[in-house]
């Protein structure tokens, strides 16, 4: 993730001036404009959020900007993101120990094959 600031991001910041928490959907509505008519989707708003630099805070409830929050909602938001990035890491072991034991038993087949 970069600090270095981008239109998009900047334009996100922008919408969330001034707000409260906004959702997605909001966002979506609120970044459409001529060039783009349907706005931004919830993947690329959740891609502008990480490369904000920590300036953008997303939680369960939505988005806002980081210099409008409370302590509380700064602490929700870290104990949101340090949950889902364990939740994350436990995905990644449990793909990793999958491709090992499926690696084990090919390897294990190709060692019988070669005793016949």
């Amino acid at each position: 993730m970069t600090d270095q600031p981008t239109p998009a991001v900047e334009r996100l910041c922008a919408i969330l001036r001034d707000r409260d928490w906004t959702t997605a959907r909001e966002i979506t509505l609120l970044s459409a404009s001529p060039e783009s008519a349907r706005g931004w989707n919830r993947r690329f708003i959740a891609r502008l959020a990480d490369l904000a630099g920590g300036r953008i805070l997303s939680t369960t409830r939505g988005y806002k900007l980081a210099s409008a929050a409370t302590h509380d909602e700064v602490m929700r938001c870290y104990t949101e993101l340090t949950k889902k990035a364990e939740d994350t890491g436990r995905r990644a072991s449990a793909v990793l120990a999958w491709y090992h034991r499926q690696r084990q038993h090919q390897d294990s087949d190709r060692r019988q094959l070669a005793l016949l």
